[in-house]
């Protein structure tokens, strides 16, 4: 059995982290001063920053009326596996509906400036692609000031899985990757549009698999009953696993990014192989992923090891990472051996994510840099 990490090892591990994090150019106090200078005043003086507290300032915080911010209530609701909360809302409702709010609806106080249209740049991509979110910013022009990047942290998160960790887009121009564990991507499905700018000259297929795409599927199959035209009805097919949600061409030499929802499971170790046949995946992604958290990930680990395909997850801080890598890939491990399935562990590397939320989560109180995608783990990595 693997022992316990004593602080005397621990501790240099978490003043490294806080200095990478701070010394970064696209990161911690650096980030603050040259973009988001106008959010100084909610920041306190350890430069922690409380979510919450600001999106109801700005009447962002909720879930009707809010367009894409919408979030369950999460006082007395298991809104993380997908029921209803207190209030009847869940991730997805907004699949429910006819149609899609326009980008103004759904981004709601942002004016024009403040986030991407869904027309081509202005301005050309950069060679190489975009590598922060000062260089996001800037090729979309869109203002410094803007809150957009709450977010485009999950949407540019995935870009920089795709194209610059894994480095899909070398080998492949039509790519499909499972996202897992989606629960509020749910509310802003027409964001992801986005990548096709990013990625031009891709067709990027997105499957979502969660306890959360599968209910709000269940929802839409009691709807169709009713000859309803929802978006999710409208992408129901009989003879499929999969919901398509969006299917976007970007202008001219843009990229296509389609979205599907797997309708009859929650996660990979439940999908049918006739349906992996048919939607063979080019990588497995997850945002803020709780590997550690969640006992579902263990047989779900297994299965991808298994499959020797290439993974991405993010997490919050990079303590969690350097878990996972030295203590809970050996549960997986082991438990991989107990079922008879001789699995080999992939050497796996940690970086910064320039992607990463641009505001400290609620959990201020954590004394290491602690943010949504805020680090990256990869492993089998194509060459």
């Amino acid at each position: 059995p693997t022992k316990p990490r004593a602080h005397k090892d621990l501790c240099p591990e978490l003043l490294q982290a806080n200095q990478e994090f701070q010394n970064s150019q696209d990161c911690g106090e650096n980030l603050r001063k040259k973009l988001f200078a106008s959010w100084a005043d909610q920041h306190h003086q350890d430069g922690s920053f409380f979510d919450s507290e600001f999106k109801a300032r700005r009447e962002i915080l909720g879930r009707l009326e809010v367009g894409f911010w919408a979030q369950p209530c999460m006082n007395g609701a298991p809104y993380m596996f997908a029921e209803t909360d207190a209030t009847g809302f869940q991730n997805g409702k907004m699949l429910l509906e006819e149609s899609y709010p326009t980008l103004k609806q759904g981004w709601k106080v942002l004016h024009d400036k403040e986030y991407p249209s869904m027309h081509n740049p202005k301005n050309a991509l950069p060679q190489g692609g975009i590598r922060s979110w000062e260089q996001y910013c800037r090729w979309r022009d869109l203002e410094g000031t803007s809150i957009a990047p709450l977010l485009l942290t999950n949407i540019l998160t995935i870009y920089q899985m795709i194209q610059h960790e894994l480095e899909l887009t070398k080998h492949k121009s039509k790519i499909t990757v499972y996202l897992l564990g989606v629960e509020t991507e749910l509310n802003y499905i027409p964001l992801f549009g986005e990548l096709a700018f990013l990625m031009p000259g891709i067709d990027l297929t997105i499957i979502m698999v969660s306890p959360a795409a599968k209910a709000i599927c269940v929802a839409a199959k009691k709807q169709r009953q009713k000859n309803s035209k929802s978006i999710l009805v409208k992408g129901i097919a009989s003879d499929s696993d999969l919901v398509e949600v969006l299917n976007y061409k970007g202008d001219g030499e843009g990229g296509r990014v389609r979205v599907k929802l797997a309708s009859n499971y929650a996660y990979m170790h439940e999908c049918s192989p006739v349906s992996f046949a048919s939607n063979n995946p080019h990588a497995f992604l997850a945002l803020n992923a709780g590997l550690g958290s969640y006992p579902s990930w263990i047989k779900t680990m297994v299965d991808l090891l298994q499959m020797k395909c290439p993974f991405a997850f993010s997490e919050q801080t990079k303590v969690s990472l350097r878990f996972v890598q030295e203590i809970w890939m050996g549960s997986v491990l082991n438990t991989a051996l107990q079922n008879g399935y001789p699995i080999k562990i992939p050497r796996t590397e940690i970086k910064l994510n320039p992607f990463h939320g641009v505001v400290n989560r609620d959990g201020a109180a954590v004394l290491v840099p602690n943010i949504n995608n805020g680090y990256i783990l990869t492993g089998n990595k194509q060459k």
